[in-house]
């Protein structure tokens, strides 16, 4: 019986994993089922949602660099190809735990849709020679997005999440293609929160 008290006064001392979310009201939280950041605006329940609906990546903001820097070619490759990238980790992500759901790419849906409208934020190739010759974490390649979902029948606005990840192994290529992945995967794990 004491053992059995004890057990229970140890459990309920320890914190919450920061893996599971503590709550999905409204409001703001901090490392949210492992996502960086995420804001609830209006109370949902993903399972209330039969498709995915993911428009194009914004990416304006994202500044290339010099065109004589060799990290150039493999920039513009892996912007062009990241809403494949993201998308294909946003449905890993999300196979987790509802294996025949749609996701598909778009800009519109109707009823039963969430939309997904993100803003890629940062890409950044690092430096492969820090990899190499640096110590754990030098030079790492890098992905950061933002995105809001959307009920797309109402259009309004339901989460906003961001997230970065940072690779450090690989060239160039894989480092960015492997952040973006990583990112849309840490995105669709996520929504089991709601």
């Amino acid at each position: 019986m004491i053992r059995q008290a004890l057990l229970f006064a140890v459990a309920l001392a320890l914190p919450l994993s920061p893996g599971f979310a503590q709550s999905s009201a409204p409001g703001s939280y901090k490392d949210w089922n492992k996502v960086d950041s995420v804001t609830i605006v209006g109370s949902f329940k993903f399972a209330d949602y039969d498709k995915l609906v993911v428009a194009p990546l914004e990416k304006s903001d994202i500044k290339m660099p010099a065109e004589s820097d060799n990290t150039y070619a493999p920039t513009k490759k892996i912007l062009e190809g990241s809403d494949a990238f993201f998308l294909e980790g946003l449905g890993k992500g999300v196979s987790d735990f509802r294996k025949d759901f749609v996701i598909e790419k778009g800009t519109e849906g109707g009823a039963k849709v969430l939309l997904v409208r993100g803003k890629l934020v940062k890409l950044g190739a690092g430096s492969q020679a820090a990899r190499v010759f640096g110590g754990f974490g030098a030079g790492a390649g890098s992905a950061k997005i933002t995105i809001e979902l959307v009920d797309a029948a109402s259009g309004k606005v339901l989460a906003r999440m961001t997230h970065e990840r940072r690779v450090g192994s690989g060239g160039y290529d894989k480092v960015m293609s492997k952040a973006l992945s990583e990112v849309g995967e840490t995105f669709g794990k996520g929504l089991k929160g709601f």
